[in-house]
């Protein structure tokens, strides 16, 4: 795996460049998963972490519950997500836990509940991997704050053995 920034002044072409870049990727047969990062008023089910979850598990951020609820089942169903995985998942693309589940979250540390988010994420990046190649995009990163930075950064290197390009 690999990942790129792509930087420079507004109107230079990057999104161009992304563009060609995601043409020639699918005509290599490989996924392209793209999100993008405004600096306000984005709800947290599109922010980079949230939205790209959503992606791999094939429905869109903005997705209705019942949608993103049938889309984890699924992933859990095929293997894509260990069982155990179920309640992060729900948690980091923004759904409210089951009846009785919620206790198991605000028991968490705050710490905790991130690094069980970020491993999900890993597992369904690895799942789709398993598929064929990927490149996810996150455009205009600038809007991204401090830890969704970080997050990305911990997500560059934790994708090195897999057939992913990372482009930011």
């Amino acid at each position: 795996g690999r990942a790129v920034i792509l930087r420079g002044d507004p109107g230079i072409g990057k999104s161009s460049l992304i563009d060609a870049l995601s043409v020639a990727a699918r005509a290599r047969d490989a996924l392209v998963y793209a999100v993008q990062v405004l600096d306000f008023g984005q709800p947290a089910s599109e922010r980079p972490g949230p939205a790209l979850a959503a992606c791999l598990l094939g429905v869109a951020p903005e997705a209705a519950e019942a949608s993103r609820n049938a889309a984890i089942d699924l992933a859990v169903a095929g293997g894509s997500l260990a069982a155990d995985d179920e309640l992060l998942a729900r948690d980091l693309t923004g759904l409210l836990p089951a009846e009785g589940a919620a206790s198991p979250l605000s028991a968490m540390d705050a710490a905790s509940r991130e690094r069980g988010r970020a491993r999900v994420l890993l597992r369904l990046i690895e799942a789709a991997a398993r598929r064929a190649p990927l490149l996810i995009v996150i455009e205009d990163i600038h809007g991204a704050d401090a830890v969704e930075v970080a997050q990305l950064a911990d997500l560059a290197a934790a994708i090195a053995t897999l057939p992913v390009l990372l482009a930011v």
